[in-house]
């Protein structure tokens, strides 16, 4: 990013919001096809103790070919995460989980995208965004390294790899470097390993220790090394044992608190590959028999899932034939390994079927529906990486022409009606446990039916409902269901649309509004429902008229989706977006077929909407969004410790007010936003403490380059800023900070917010 471009955003910031500017062009946003989670050698994973995430990045799934994706493990299905910016592809390289700071870092490996083939770029992820740290000091390039995180001493290790000085010169390293959220540096010792790559490694937290194991070394040869080496923060020493593994490179470990050992499992050596199971408990190493043995393997990646006392094991290269893997494995307390992920592949075609979200695993699911033959009553569940079949012990009959939503309560899918291709009405009530469907007892219900819409609306918690179709009858009425009592309200709006069904419904979040569009005959009117009545929306353009059409929230761009759906014949494939005033619409390559029956919802743990078009699942949004990435903490006020963070739906996309809220804020405070760079204030290196300047405990994050006042409202503060539609401040970052007033706190009168990085995007 230009310094130019930063100067133009800060400055645009800094200008009080009351300018007009340009509706923003709509050019970033697109269609990609959904890909099943490949398998993949030489990717790093970590464990996510505070969020209970297995954190995945990048790796080789075929020679050659390396990946930039981050994916998540929740305890039961893969989740593919961010498509923002990040981390280059790369392989070999190397990540660990900062307790302290609640990140997952990582560091270095070899890119294909890197001219000299290795990078030593430092990485953090906060669940959400992978933010670039650009310390003073750096470890050279490489890879093959060992990092972990060094619970006695707060900080995260890195030991050894296989480095590239640059000029083509590369070297094994036996250098030991910590970092502390800001900088690396590296420490000194006598002795200690060979330099070496590809060895095993973890810190095993009950003893202190760094434990290296194996590897290879320029004199190695053929044979790995079979060596075992501690580091207990000031100096190595190298261990023995009566029984040892065998010299092992590629190997993977992990500390076990529930056994209080490092347990090393694969590797390969002059013999093979190896499948041994291996436990240190720093006195000697002992192998352990299991009673399932996992397939022999190299390359693998693994961490422990501190929660449920599992080592993860994660993908690999095995023999026969070098096959690369994408099995997850757990190795328990009780000593056996289990498989831990589930089965993953594509869902079976079909039509008039529904899906909606389990915002509580971060799945979808979809029921029923039908094909040329028959009617449907199976269950289908997004594991993130793939779809899979659910077996519930209980379920709604087959059945199509039903309608699906989330309730806003229990975060479940739940269901109603359906039965079109059956030629019978229903009228039941179900809700998904992520385990089995439930019948839900009802009170008042509307009368059975298929082909209606169901949306919730989660500040009320109540779920709408309106039209369908009972035999030859097409109704037009309007229902609401309140997911706490359990009972359906019909309500009596001044205005409605005509009676229908086929339609397309979904709940505009920043908007509040349920927007409600085409359906049988077919129509091309739009609807919204402010909670009293429904309201049409005229606007000159317009999708053409439709039945079926999918639609869905896109919660990171602030905008309806909507795609496909049936006209009098045939099936279109076109896609457009609302945005609560008009609808618009562009040529997009590659894009679904055309499906006169998708189904669209959005996809929180992706955060993408996600459409299923006969087999194929694709995915919708920006490539590289708007985004907000926050850092440091604040301090503390009279009235608690003040946060910056964006409105609900509010980010930096051109041609739209950006708009930052400080809360708490008491009577009679005031707050100021600062832009500026996170880096340097001055002369003076960033972070600095506020402390001896009479603010104990607060931190100057960014530099002061341009203040504004912020709008103090009840509890919060605000302040708006238009960013304009100019192409050139795409990519352009700011950091901000805010300084809240309190005359009681300090003896400044003052305190300070956390920080946050903004980048501009294009919708």
């Amino acid at each position: 990013m230009s310094r130019t471009a930063r100067g133009i955003l800060v400055s645009c910031l800094a200008f009080a919001a009351t300018s007009i500017v340009a509706r923003p062009a709509r050019a970033q946003a697109g269609w990609v096809q959904f890909q099943t989670m490949q398998g993949r050698i030489a990717a790093s994973m970590a464990y996510d103790g505070a969020r209970d995430r297995l954190v995945l990045f990048g790796g080789q799934p075929v020679a050659g070919q390396q990946l930039a994706e981050t994916w998540e493990f929740d305890g039961t299905s893969w989740h593919r995460r961010t498509h923002g910016p990040g981390p280059v592809s790369r392989s070999h390289h190397t990540m660990a989980y900062d307790a302290a700071r609640g990140v997952v870092v990582l560091f270095g490996g070899r890119s294909f995208a890197s001219p000299g083939g290795y990078v030593a770029d430092t990485w953090e992820w906060n669940g959400t965004t992978w933010t670039q740290r650009l310390p003073l000091h750096s470890p050279p390039s490489r890879a093959e390294s060992v990092m972990v995180w060094d619970a006695a001493n707060q900080r995260v290790l890195l030991f050894g790899g296989y480095a590239n000085q640059g000029s083509g010169f590369h070297y094994y390293a036996n250098d030991l470097w910590s970092w502390d959220g800001v900088d690396w540096t590296q420490h000194t010792f006598a002795g200690g390993p060979s330099p070496r790559s590809q060895h095993a490694g973890a810190y095993d937290s009950l003893r202190q220790r760094l434990v290296v194991y194996g590897g290879r070394d320029a004199n190695s040869g053929l044979q790995p090394l079979g060596d075992t080496w501690e580091w207990d923060g000031a100096t190595w020493s190298q261990a023995t044992s009566p029984s040892s593994p065998p010299p092992l490179q590629s190997a993977t470990a992990a500390f076990r608190s529930s056994s209080g050992g490092v347990l090393l499992f694969g590797g390969s050596n002059m013999n093979g590959f190896q499948n041994g199971t291996w436990e240190w408990d720093g006195a000697s190493w002992s192998q352990l028999t299991t009673s399932v043995a996992l397939a022999a393997r190299e390359l693998h990646t693994c961490s422990y899932d501190t929660l449920r006392y599992e080592v993860k094991v994660f993908g690999g290269w095995i023999a026969p034939g070098l096959s690369i893997q994408r099995d997850l494995w757990a190795f328990g307390a009780n000593g056996v390994w289990n498989e831990a992920s589930l089965p993953i592949g594509a869902i079976p075609a079909r039509r008039w079927g529904a899906m909606a979200a389990d915002d509580v695993t971060g799945n979808l699911v979809v029921f029923g529906g039908s094909t040329t033959l028959q009617t449907l009553g199976d269950t289908w569940v997004a594991y993130g990486a793939g779809w899979g079949q659910a077996f519930p012990a209980s379920a709604p009959s087959a059945r199509s022409g039903h309608a699906m939503a989330t309730d806003p309560v229990t975060g479940r899918p739940i269901l109603f009606g359906g039965g079109w291709s059956s030629g019978q009405a229903l009228g039941d009530f179900w809700r998904w446990t992520g385990v089995t469907w439930q019948n839900v007892p009802q009170a008042n219900a509307p009368l059975p039916r298929y082909l209606h819409r169901m949306c919730a609306h989660p500040p009320s918690q109540t779920v709408l409902l309106f039209g369908g179709q009972m035999n030859s009858t097409m109704l037009g009425d309007t229902w609401s269901w309140d997911a706490v009592t359990g009972v359906w309200t019909q309500l009596q709006p001044a205005l409605s649309p005509s009676p229908r069904g086929r339609h397309g419904m979904v709940y505009d979040a920043a908007r509040d509004r349920i927007v409600l569009y085409g359906g049988f005959g077919p129509l091309d009117d739009t609807w919204e429902w402010d909670g009293t009545t429904w309201l049409p929306r005229v606007t000159a353009v317009r999708p053409p008229a439709r039945a079926f059409p999918g639609m869905a929230w896109d919660a990171q761009r602030a905008r309806v989706v909507l795609f496909g759906g049936a006209p009098a014949t045939g099936s279109y494939g076109d896609t457009w977006e609302w945005d609560g005033v008009a609808w618009t619409t562009a040529v997009l390559v590659p894009t679904p077929a055309p499906s006169p029956s998708p189904y669209l919802a959005w996809n929180e743990a992706s955060a993408r909407v996600v459409a299923v078009v006969d087999t194929a699942t694709w995915e919708y949004g920006t490539v590289q969004p708007a985004s907000w990435s926050p850092f440091g903490a604040g301090c503390a006020s009279t009235v608690g410790v003040p946060a910056l963070a964006p409105a609900p739906y509010s980010l930096p996309w051109l041609g739209d007010t950006m708009r930052l809220r400080i809360a708490p804020v008491g009577s009679g405070q005031s707050a100021l936003l600062v832009f500026g760079t996170r880096f340097q204030f001055g002369s003076v290196p960033l972070p600095a403490s506020l402390g001896p300047y009479g603010m104990p405990g607060c931190t100057l994050l960014v530099g002061d380059q341009g203040p504004l006042l912020a709008t103090t409202t009840g509890s919060h503060a605000e302040v708006q800023a238009v960013i304009p539609n100019v192409p050139a401040l795409v990519g352009a970052s700011v950091d901000v900070q805010a300084w809240v007033t309190d005359p009681f706190a300090n003896a400044v009168g003052m305190v300070t917010t956390n920080a946050g990085s903004l980048v501009a995007r294009m919708r």
